[in-house]
């Protein structure tokens, strides 16, 4: 993530909510809850949420 450009509250938020879920195996949740946050996101953070879904979704 770009050191210049914080995160907005509400990629944080989804960032927490992702990991809680993903902790509970609830792995498909965690996938949807990042995909809003990686349509929104700019290079760099795009990739990042990307992989982190891709990394989810492998779990399903």
């Amino acid at each position: 993530m770009s050191a210049s450009t914080p995160l907005p509250l509400s990629a944080i938020a989804a960032l927490h909510k992702a990991r809680a879920q993903f902790e509970a195996q609830q792995f498909w949740d965690c996938h949807e809850t990042l995909e809003p946050v990686w349509l929104a996101a700019a290079e760099p953070d795009k990739t990042f949420f990307q992989g982190l879904i891709q990394v989810a979704a492998g779990f399903v």
